[in-house]
């Protein structure tokens, strides 16, 4: 496993956290070697979807702005309304018509499980 891998991954899960002075530390080199690093892992991602952002202290994954209008058609779409299942429209129809309802009561009256239904119903 090489070092640059390495840093590319940690980089991946540690979101927009990553100061490269931690990264120098943590793989026991000096910040200019850790900054060689990266600077390779940038270029070496240039062309790809998504690059490597160096910002002053920290060190980020963002998208290629290339594809800025792709990534905006594809979300774009994405945030029409979804149309709700029967068993989400009759869920929320007794909470409605009961409230205050608990889940256990909704699934007294339904006859099945609802908590699939309940967590899409609080994720919209």
């Amino acid at each position: 496993m090489s070092i640059k891998n390495q840093v590319e991954a940690i980089i991946f899960l540690g979101g927009d956290e990553n100061k490269i002075k931690d990264l120098a530390k943590f793989f026991k080199i000096s910040i200019e070697d850790m900054l060689k690093i990266l600077l390779e892992l940038k270029d070496d991602r240039k062309d790809m979807g998504i690059n490597i952002e160096i910002d002053s202290e920290i060190v980020y994954l963002s998208t290629n702005p290339l594809y800025g209008e792709i990534i905006n058609n594809y979300f774009e779409q994405e945030t029409k309304p979804k149309k709700l299942s029967s068993a989400s429209i009759e869920t929320l129809s007794i909470i409605a018509y009961k409230q205050p309802i608990t889940k256990s009561e909704i699934e007294s009256i339904r006859g099945v499980s609802v908590d699939r239904i309940i967590s899409n119903l609080e994720e919209r």
